[in-house]
């Protein structure tokens, strides 16, 4: 998912230690560098590392990293140095373990923030697939349903995720009636796997289609209390009704967290204030609290 770790990384800026796969998180509210960045750019990592020692050698890397570090927290110097020393013992020729060792090329990847050093071939059949949908649902402008739209229930929730993430991308090309048959066409959209019905909400407040799902919405912010679900929610909810924000948020604050209470509350202060400093920091933020 190429375009969500650009989208994360263009938030923060290309120079930004959040974009590292080792960011900085001395004196910051670990919370503030949460983005798909670490999943992305750390999944795109372990896949070019795949490549250069092959499928069936990373396969016994990982087995054996497993082995060794087991019930263990560990660093990632330790992750790091475990690799050099299992490279170096399974390439007996001194200078063909060199040569992995910097194509592997871990402080570019790991140390450094910004984009990967190498942009690489993610194609896949199920993501064309993926992307076809979305296209035939535009396309068919909600006046029919696309030829393979019952393959949606098929995919993987990861796939599914994409598949909404895309919608979001475009959702300037969604009319109602395009999200009314995608809501009718698909039970995942009224299930409960939280991944998928986060982003599903999501998706139908930016597209501006709040009334049709506000139940659903109602329910999920009152029985879910995870903050990367719900203080998205929030912002984009309280950027188009703020008045419906308020409420829900009234009505559910006894629910969530402190933390979680807090970040909302300065994100709703944000909005309806747009002339403070969007950089309030959190530890400023809580001392007034207190």
């Amino acid at each position: 998912w190429y375009q969500r770790r650009v989208h994360g990384i263009a938030t923060y800026g290309p120079e930004h230690s959040f974009t590292s796969l080792r960011p900085d998180l001395k004196g910051v509210n670990p919370d503030d560098a949460f983005s798909f960045v670490p999943y992305e750019k750390g999944y795109q990592f372990l896949l070019h590392v795949e490549r250069v020692l092959s499928p069936a050698k990373h396969q016994d890397f990982l087995r054996d990293f497993v082995w060794e570090f087991k019930y263990q927290s560990i660093t990632a110097d330790d992750v790091w140095k475990f690799l050099q020393g299992w490279i170096t013992k399974t390439y007996q020729d001194e200078a063909e373990a060199n040569r992995i060792i910097q194509e592997i090329d871990w402080d570019n990847w790991v140390n450094k923030p910004g984009y990967t050093p190498i942009k690489l071939d993610l194609k896949s059949p199920l993501l064309d697939a993926a992307n076809k949908l979305v296209d035939d649902y535009i396309r068919l402008d909600g006046n029919e349903n696309p030829e393979a739209y019952e393959e949606f229930e098929k995919y993987v929730y990861n796939l599914q995720v994409y598949f909404l993430e895309t919608l979001i991308e475009k959702r300037s090309l969604l009319k109602p009636q395009i999200l009314k048959r995608i809501y009718a066409n698909h039970p995942s959209l009224h299930g409960d796997n939280p991944e998928v019905i986060y982003r599903w909400l999501k998706l139908a407040i930016m597209a501006d289609w709040i009334e049709d799902v506000k139940p659903q919405l109602e329910q999920f912010v009152g029985t879910t209390g995870r903050l990367k679900y719900i203080k998205p929610l929030y912002i984009e909810l309280a950027k188009r009704d703020k008045a419906l924000a308020g409420q829900l948020y009234d009505v559910n604050k006894t629910f969530y967290n402190p933390i979680l209470n807090r970040l909302i509350e300065l994100s709703l202060i944000h909005i309806s204030e747009p002339t403070r400093l969007l950089s309030i920091s959190y530890a400023v933020f809580c001392l007034k609290k207190k």
